[in-house]
């Protein structure tokens, strides 16, 4: 692996789609994001190759502290493990932290063990929990 080189996403949608696309994330949830917020993302590049991404945008958690939030971290599965996943983060936290936000705020499944301990290697604790459901019309 090369040398990985980031920048903040300047609207090159063509190459984030197909990036997320390959990696079975949906493209439509970011660009919704990107109509309706002010947000802020980055992309991972090993050279010329997208290998990492992250959407956070301003919000009052429930607690009506205004925190970075995190929409969505993708990391190429070529890549995982090297730190782009913690990098993208400490760019975004780094941001809000700039602007004089308290802190930031994500969701992530509970079946997520890597994310789960990146978070908490990066200070994150568990705030809530929630179950999500649904119902099956036949």
């Amino acid at each position: 692996m090369s040398s990985v080189a980031y920048r903040r996403f300047d609207d090159d949608w063509t190459s984030v789609e197909a990036f997320l696309s390959s990696h079975g994330e949906p493209s439509e949830h970011a660009r919704a994001v990107f109509v309706h917020e002010e947000v802020e993302a980055w992309l991972a590049f090993d050279e010329d190759e997208l290998v990492g991404w992250i959407l956070t945008h301003p919000g009052r958690s429930d607690d009506g502290v205004q925190r970075g939030f995190v929409e969505d971290v993708v990391v190429a599965r070529s890549h995982r493990g090297h730190g782009i996943a913690r990098r993208l983060m400490e760019l975004a936290e780094a941001h809000y932290r700039e602007r004089g936000f308290a802190g930031m705020q994500l969701t992530v499944r509970a079946d997520n063990a890597p994310a789960l301990r990146l978070y908490a290697s990066l200070g994150y604790t568990t705030v809530q929990q929630r179950l999500r459901m649904w119902k099956q019309f036949s």
